[in-house]
């Protein structure tokens, strides 16, 4: 039966129990948090607004860095039933009151840093969240009744143009585009065995709806691990992806950049490109054609994988649409070529190796 609201979804992080749910960076400190602290987070959090007078509906405004501490103040508004209204970290004081004003929220949760920006309604500091909420019980809350059509967040737009207006989101409009994700992942979800846990690095901010799928959503729907880090250096998060064994990278095209010129930069000091002369150069071309990934191609050429393992993990949509709906002979045939050619092309690096 289909989700009657995003507490349903919450509820089954108790499946995943100690699991680790967030990884979160910050400078020299790494703290992580299982599914099973998230969510009793969120349950101390919702008791604490319904003790400072939080009704369902009401508005409350979050603004902060990614963290696990976000997180579970967000799901706290989400069991609480109350409207959670996210607010760029970046966003001016002037900004953020505005919004305050408009939505009239009756509670702000703040990072520290932020400092004092006025305002009628109470405020708690992010970093002292455990501080704040940690006398109320960590058992599960008895959330009051909520439907598809309640509203899950308001999210505003930045007001650089014009005056800030909000996009109101019901709990509805989540659950409809996760559906069919979930729909689809668990079709893959035997090929996910191999690589679970799924770990994102998420550096879009939470406000923005991109960055709250990437980092608060999705990992939960294949029990993945999401990762924060406040550091946007290119040479931390190449450090962050390949120490913690980053599957997904969730980011702005700019911060993407910026990363493939840090690339670019370490190839050339090292001169590694000069290790591959025309001939290797062509064939980890036809390699990469044929599996649709430079990764894989540059794995066979290091002799991390053969080719033949290549072949395989580059077709696994298609090995389970086969498995799915049989065999198609055009289709077989087809791949009996590419794998051979793909041999030979893994052959002409091993000749001129």
């Amino acid at each position: 039966m289909p989700r009657q609201s995003l507490i349903d979804l919450l509820h089954e992080y108790q499946n995943y129990g100690r699991s680790t749910a967030i990884v979160q960076n910050s400078g020299y400190r790494r703290i992580s948090w299982s599914y099973a602290e998230v969510a009793a987070k969120a349950a101390q959090c919702a008791r604490e607004y319904e003790r400072l007078g939080i009704a369902p509906g009401d508005r409350i405004l979050l603004r902060g860095r990614n963290s696990a501490e976000w997180v579970a103040a967000f799901f706290g508004c989400i069991l609480r039933g109350a409207v959670a209204v996210p607010v760029d970290r970046g966003a001016s004081g002037d900004f953020t009151r505005a919004v305050a004003q408009q939505v009239d929220a009756k509670l702000m949760l703040l990072d520290r840093e932020i400092g004092p920006i006025g305002g009628p309604c109470p405020v708690i500091l992010l970093d002292s969240l455990h501080e704040a909420v940690g006398q109320h019980s960590r058992e599960e809350y008895a959330s009051p009744p909520l439907g598809r059509s309640s509203t899950a967040q308001i999210i505003f737009t930045s007001g650089s143009t014009a005056v800030p207006r909000g996009v109101v989101i019901s709990h509805g409009n989540i659950l409809a585009n996760l559906e069919p994700l979930e729909t689809e992942i668990q079709a893959y979800r035997k090929w996910e065995r191999l690589v679970h846990p799924l770990r994102f690095l998420d550096l879009v901010p939470a406000s923005h709806v991109f960055g709250q799928f990437m980092g608060v959503w999705i990992p939960p729907l294949l029990g993945g691990c999401v990762h924060f880090q406040d550091s946007l250096s290119p040479a931390e998060i190449i450090s962050t992806i390949r120490k913690e064994k980053i599957s997904v990278l969730a980011a702005v095209p700019r911060v993407l950049e910026a990363l493939q010129g840090k690339l670019e930069r370490d190839l050339d000091a090292r001169g590694a490109l000069e290790e591959f002369d025309v001939f290797v150069l062509g064939a980890l071309h036809v390699i990469a054609s044929i599996t649709g990934s430079t990764v894989l191609a540059l794995a066979v050429a290091g002799q991390f994988v053969s080719g033949a393992q290549a072949f395989v993990l580059s077709r696994i949509d298609e090995a389970y649409q086969a498995e799915k709906w049989g065999e198609d002979a055009q289709a077989a045939q087809r791949a009996a070529a590419l794998a051979h050619e793909l041999d030979k092309a893994v052959e002409l690096i091993e000749a001129v190796r």
